[in-house]
């Protein structure tokens, strides 16, 4: 059962979410090597999910580490304008009995590739992955002594 819970987070950090194609998705080798990777995601009740070669570096990663680090953000935006989601979690293929829910999830926002089971499974090459967000940060700015300061604002869940 996929579990679902609330972010509060304001409007432009949900924007984030639903209008943007891909995310960077940090792994780490088992000989602690960092890989970061785009990928294009889609995300629903507090989880983000995507489609990867079970072969890809990133894929090999969570095999043997399963914490990752995400970015999502508007690379278009003016500097000094931007708004970026910080998402930190365990990531996993998603098991067999929850492809049908996370794969109606997935192809809501694919045009490209619509996924099947067996695109997720058995002998595919490929696996539908998910990574249920357990902290995020967004964005902020203060000033000190006029200043300006990056800083990150912790996002508060309600499972």
């Amino acid at each position: 059962m996929i579990v679902s819970y609330t972010l509060f987070m304001n409007h432009s950090t949900q924007t984030l979410l639903h209008s943007n194609t891909y995310a960077n998705l940090a792994t780490v080798s088992p000989d602690g090597q960092p890989w970061n990777t785009p990928v294009f995601f889609a995300y629903a009740d507090g989880a983000v999910y995507w489609w990867s070669p079970i072969a890809a570096q990133h894929s090999q990663n969570i095999e043997h580490n399963h914490r990752v680090f995400m970015t999502i953000y508007d690379s278009t935006a003016p500097e000094g304008h931007g708004v970026g989601l910080y998402c930190r979690g365990v990531a996993h293929q998603v098991v067999d009995s929850e492809l049908t829910e996370a794969i109606a999830i997935y192809n809501s926002k694919a045009q490209q590739f619509q996924l099947t089971p067996s695109d997720c499974m058995g002998v595919a090459p490929t696996r539908l992955y998910t990574m249920p967000i357990t902290e995020a940060w967004t964005n902020s700015e203060d000033s000190i002594d006029g200043y300006y300061i990056d800083t990150r604002k912790k996002i508060v869940f309600k499972i």
